[in-house]
């Protein structure tokens, strides 16, 4: 462990050594991270894995940062209590500590940031109601970077040693003997969201196979089908124009022979 509060900045050469490091930032009023940002590139850039939780981390990381590594970033704050949990459906689910809770917070983690962009989605928030937050990441992927817009510290312990274990898992790799191909998970954004009238539909498919992808309002009656037959392996995308919806929540849903998923889309004119 390094404690850049009393040990200071480390160097490069000592950053270097390790092939994963996490950076936790615990200073509510002036998260240090600021200082750290060409050190951070840098470590990055030479191939280094870079995980980075913490308190209000997102805004005190200028947008050098951001337009090198996350170009497509929204950022999106909430600074009252408002986080109940975490959820993934490739990681373990996170639930806020409640002995690690101020009582004024109520039993919900404050000052939380959600984002929106290009990038692969690890986490989403379950939150009090009208929370930027609500149907945003709170937690991505994107090449040597994993991102919270929260602290992991005040997480249910046993949920989060889970989850470091399996990205460290993940970032180290396996050796040739014994590597196993992990399929990718198969996901669904749209972005933007909230969007008028037009958004970008991504669908990260496993393996190449037949789709269904449909627009419902939240009644369950279908409206549209938006695409249909055979797609490859990986990111395919779609353009959806809702010129002709009225302002509301949608539901989008991708179906294939033996899974299905669904995203929530607001259309807002």
């Amino acid at each position: 462990t390094w404690d850049f509060a009393a040990q200071g900045l480390p160097d490069l050469q000592t950053m270097g050594s390790y092939k994963v490091v996490l950076w936790h930032d615990d200073e509510m009023a002036m998260p240090q991270i600021s200082g750290a940002e060409d050190l951070l590139s840098a470590y990055m850039m030479g191939g280094g894995k870079l995980i980075i939780g913490g308190w209000k981390t997102a805004s005190a990381i200028g947008e050098a940062f951001w337009q090198r590594f996350v170009p497509s970033i929204e950022l999106y704050f909430d600074n009252p209590a408002c986080l109940i949990s975490a959820e993934s459906d490739e990681y373990p689910s996170l639930e806020v500590d409640p002995a690690k809770m101020a009582p004024v917070w109520n039993g919900m983690l404050p000052m939380v940031y959600s984002f929106e962009g290009d990038f692969v989605e690890m986490y989403s928030g379950t939150f009090a109601p009208d929370s930027q937050g609500i149907d945003k990441s709170i937690a991505f992927k994107q090449d040597n970077l994993i991102y919270f817009g929260f602290p992991l510290y005040f997480m249910q312990e046993d949920g989060v040693r889970a989850l470091l274990q399996a990205l460290i898992l993940e970032l180290l790799g396996t050796s040739t003997e014994d590597q196993i191909a992990k399929p990718m998970p198969m996901t669904l954004k749209a972005y933007p969201n909230p969007f008028n009238p037009h958004t970008e539909i991504a669908f990260v498919l496993p393996r190449a196979m037949n789709i269904e992808l449909c627009l419902y309002n939240l009644r369950g009656q279908k409206l549209a089908t938006l695409a249909q037959g055979e797609y490859p392996e990986g990111t395919n995308r779609i353009s959806f124009d809702g010129t002709g919806l009225s302002s509301a929540v949608y539901l989008l849903r991708i179906q294939t022979a033996g899974n299905s998923i669904s995203k929530r889309i607001t259309l807002m004119k």
